[in-house]
């Protein structure tokens, strides 16, 4: 379950706390295990050296035996990754994910 909260402003000028929780079912859940495995299409992982040639997006892996998100480069010709991966799309995301398993 989720549980936002924001302040909001009534037309009276005063601030108030409005709190909604809501179910998050849409989500895959990411498991320790998951942290530990390594992308497996190899042929989308794009080498530093030849980043130029190549269209790309910067996206991060948890490197579970140094304990630490790094960037890799996926190639534009592979599909997305499916949130049940080790592969996120920010830095914070993949610690978020991750960096509490370890």
């Amino acid at each position: 379950m989720v549980i936002n909260k924001w302040l909001i402003n009534t037309s009276a000028g005063e601030s108030k706390l409005q709190t909604r929780a809501y179910d998050n079912y849409n989500e895959a859940e990411v498991t320790s295990e998951i942290c530990k495995a390594k992308p497996q299409q190899k042929h989308c992982l794009i080498e530093w050296v030849v980043r130029d040639r190549w269209p790309h997006k910067e996206r991060w892996v948890y490197d579970w035996r140094r304990r630490y998100c790094h960037t890799i480069r996926w190639a534009d010709h592979c599909p997305a990754p499916t949130p049940d991966t080790n592969n996120f799309a920010s830095e914070m995301e993949c610690l978020d994910q991750c960096s509490g398993w370890a």
